[in-house]
């Protein structure tokens, strides 16, 4: 069963396996204490990051999936979005490849979860230019060897080009009808995209932590760089260098700063605080 957590190689199957993946998660890797609790990000190798979250009370209360690859995209901040039911969650909204010195235009609106929200948050002001890595979970690609099989195989009245972007989470839903390219992601508004764009570098790679492989590409499209990683069971065709590749995708993404104070593994921090 494919999810954003296979897309970087972690099957899970049903509640008890993603129950056994937080805990997995909070007991191995980094602890980095926020202002609202604690982030515990692990790292088993091959970019795939698991970022586990716990209340001040040191209680799980969630996992967010992460690949960290050296695409980089400007984005323009506008806004920053939090969850008022866990401040340990949220996102932030602007535009891609803005104009110099203005973080409001760009190529498009662009909205990313972070997965380090907490820890960044104090540090963000808006409007201002950043500098992001894009992680982009795929839910369903298909793969061309070159631009002009992507059109040949596109409606000709309706087709991308071969680097675009549509954020579809951010579109109106009067919008998002027929026969919209959105209509392959049932994922709720938000940061979800459908893109297409050429592969710069491809790697079909293996979980150190559970063997199980997962695509990884290195894409140019409209407006910056991303990491594309996905799930072989959703990936259509094969990726390759010069190719095009196109689909629906949720964003994760990083701000390119140093933050927070890394302590044990949260496993070492039930019952006492640092």
């Amino acid at each position: 069963m494919s999810s954003h957590f296979s897309d970087i190689g972690f099957p899970v199957s049903d509640i008890e396996a993603f129950k056994d993946l937080v805990q997995k998660a909070s007991h191995t890797g980094r602890c980095m204490r926020s202002p609202n609790g604690y982030y515990v990000c692990w790292s088993p190798g091959a970019g795939a990051e698991l970022w586990a979250q716990a209340n001040a009370e040191h209680e799980l209360v969630g996992l967010h999936p992460h690949f960290a690859g050296a695409a980089r995209m400007r984005m323009g901040l506008t806004d920053i979005i939090t969850d008022p039911e866990n401040p340990l969650d949220g996102s932030i909204r602007g535009w891609a490849d803005p104009r110099p010195e203005n973080p409001q235009s760009g190529a498009y609106p662009l909205m990313l979860d972070l997965p380090d929200f907490d820890l960044v948050r104090s540090r963000l002001r808006c409007p201002a230019v950043l500098t992001v890595q894009v992680a982009a979970f795929a839910h369903s690609v298909r793969c061309f060897a070159d631009d002009a099989s992507l059109y040949a195989w596109q409606d000709p009245k309706g087709g991308m080009a071969a680097e675009s972007f549509i954020p579809i989470g951010l579109l109106p839903k009067e919008f998002l009808s027929g026969d919209s390219p959105s209509q392959q992601s049932d994922e709720s508004p938000g940061a979800n995209a459908f893109l297409s764009g050429h592969v710069r570098s491809h790697h079909l790679c293996a979980n150190p932590e559970t063997g199980n492989s997962f695509h990884h590409v290195h894409l140019r499209t409209l407006g910056g760089e991303v990491d594309v990683v996905g799930d072989p069971a959703v990936v259509s065709g094969e990726p390759v260098v010069g190719g095009v590749i196109q689909g629906t995708f949720w964003l994760s993404g990083r701000v390119q700063q140093k933050t927070g104070r890394v302590f044990a593994a949260l496993g070492r921090l039930f019952g006492r605080r640092p």
